[in-house]
């Protein structure tokens, strides 16, 4: 009799542990999902296009500039698109048409073109673009769920104290 009271007591305790057990990674993978979707928001909500001014940005051509952060504003990404990449059929060269370009891929779900232009970027000792692009490789990074590859980013980001400094400091707390 006693036997069965301690493998009944035992059985409850087990169950009891697993299923606080299940209840804290059940949490845990709830926060992490619910990060990856804040995280794919901040992809989605990039600052914009960027350019020094509208006058000097593009050979001085403000028209043109004018006309990319309005339809971008819009949400005409595939425009906007289309508008860069005639604009560097002319200037391939020019490092503003290819980070916003880049932009705009991320903003089309192109991870992978996009991932393509900011590596470039962030391989540049001397590009204006460098920490902007580290981070949104770390969040492309985190979003495919490779956070380890996120962390030299966060930390070149956090060691050169970059235009994303405090987000790279909340996001290594945050994610796992």
């Amino acid at each position: 009799m006693y036997k069965s009271i301690l493998i009944a007591g035992i059985s409850c305790s087990l169950l009891l542990w697993c299923s606080f057990l299940y209840y804290q990674s059940t949490k845990l993978q709830n926060q992490v999902q619910l990060y990856l979707q804040s995280l794919e928001l901040q992809i989605r909500q990039q600052r914009g296009l960027q350019f020094q001014d509208s006058s000097s940005a593009i050979s001085g051509q403000s028209s043109f500039v004018i006309s990319l952060k309005t339809s971008f504003e819009r949400d005409d990404f595939h425009g906007v698109l289309l508008a860069i990449q005639d604009r560097l059929d002319k200037d391939p060269g020019n490092d503003y048409l290819l980070f916003n370009q880049a932009i705009v891929l991320l903003r089309l779900d192109d991870y992978d073109a996009a991932f393509d232009l900011l590596q470039t970027f962030f391989e540049q000792p001397d590009s204006r673009f460098r920490l902007d692009a580290a981070w949104m490789l770390s969040l492309i990074y985190i979003q495919r769920e490779e956070a380890a590859k996120a962390w030299p980013l966060l930390d070149r980001i956090i060691q050169e104290r970059g235009a994303y400094f405090k987000e790279a400091l909340q996001l290594k707390k945050r994610v796992p």
